[in-house]
């Protein structure tokens, strides 16, 4: 029988050594290259809405901007770090705008990733 096999029936069975038991591992939030690539953008991000107010002042506004707003999205690292899609707001218009897609491109608070611009 395969060591593996052996294995699987001692966990069965409740005779399975405290050394075979494989400790939990945790999942990893964001990737190695997602970390250095979150690290640039959040040097490049904090001047460009620290300090100004929000663009999108919707009803609710807190008026300062406390994120930025990513116009196109930001799946790829070009999108993520491309400032003419970007827009300072605040927590709550950034919020709405996930909210209200519809209101949002009528807007042009989100703009197409499939259009080239």
């Amino acid at each position: 029988m395969s060591s593996y096999l052996e294995y699987r029936r001692a966990l069965k069975n409740g005779t399975a050594t405290p050394q075979a038991k494989k400790k939990p591992t945790k999942i990893r939030p964001f990737s190695k290259k997602r970390e250095k690539i979150n690290r640039v953008y959040a040097k490049k991000s904090r001047p460009f809405w620290k300090g100004k107010d929000c663009e999108i002042k919707l009803p609710g506004c807190t008026g300062k901007a406390q994120c930025i707003n990513h116009k196109k999205g930001k799946a790829t690292t070009a999108l993520l770090m491309d400032e003419r899609f970007w827009e300072a707001s605040c927590f709550y218009c950034n919020g709405e705008i996930e909210n209200k897609n519809q209101w949002a491109v009528d807007n042009g608070h989100k703009l197409s990733r499939n259009n080239k611009y």
